[in-house]
């Protein structure tokens, strides 16, 4: 590991600026990552057949959400029950759409050796509207095997008190790494690679945390078989991940 002199110089700064660094304290011997510019997920509403005939469950669970602060898909799904079977039909076959990182065009294989903050900055910048530039937890190493850098989506607010919660969590993880302020709340990039079954494993063991670590996001990375962290600007309520704890 490099010094504590390192590990402070990266705080605050922006995950699209200090990942270069990032890498180079994961592992020496990693040859290539991936980025992937990913298409921001659709509205509920989009992927319905009948948008209209989920307009009172989508009110409520909206409702939901602000009050009780109930993610918006459970309150969808804790409300489905007492709706017409069509609209129950529609509802859970929309729960299932997962986007496959496979199906992109934009899969990007990035030597190390070619890594840079301007030249990671300037692909951040140039993604479209309406999409995002994600990092891939798939790296190649140099001796020609693969592993994975072990990350995670938390869905708590960005407070004080829950950034000493999610450190506590992930020490008993026994995870080191970073934590990152993604604007709704944190993201994880470990600082250990891990191999298939162990990135399985590990994000197995983190849904024993739910509802602070976000289960839809876990789900996801276990059907892809690897995990992906956006690395630039998202949606209206998304900024640039920053780091704000570095975890040893």
């Amino acid at each position: 590991m490099n010094s504590m002199e390192a590990y402070v110089d990266l705080e605050s700064q922006e995950v699209v600026a200090a990942l270069p660094q990032m890498l180079a304290e994961l592992s020496t011997d990693i040859e290539q990552i991936r980025l992937v510019r990913l298409r921001a997920a659709s509205r509920m509403q989009a992927r319905l057949a009948d948008p209209s005939g989920a307009d009172e469950l989508i009110t409520r669970s909206v409702e939901l959400f602000s009050k009780m602060r109930i993610p918006f898909w459970d309150a969808v799904l804790l409300s489905l029950a007492n709706e017409p079977p069509g609209v129950r039909r529609d509802v859970l076959k929309a729960a299932q759409f997962h986007q496959s990182v496979d199906q992109q065009e934009s899969v990007q294989t990035v030597q190390v050796s070619n890594l840079t903050e301007s030249s990671i900055k300037r692909q951040a910048l140039d993604t479209p509207v309406g999409q995002l530039l994600a990092l891939q937890s798939l790296v190649d190493l140099c001796d020609g095997e693969s592993a994975h850098v072990p990350m995670l989506d938390f869905r708590v607010e960005p407070t004080d008190a829950n950034l000493t919660l999610i450190e506590e969590v992930m020490g008993t993880l026994g995870m080191c790494g970073w934590i990152c302020e993604s604007g709704r709340s944190f993201h994880f990039y470990g600082d250990t690679l891990i191999s298939s079954d162990g990135l399985s494993s590990f994000l197995g063991r983190s849904l024993l945390f739910m509802p602070l670590v976000d289960p839809r996001w876990v789900a996801h990375q276990l059907m892809e078989g690897q995990c992906s962290l956006r690395i630039s600007r998202g949606g209206p309520f998304q900024v640039t991940p920053r780091i704000v704890r570095r975890l040893k």
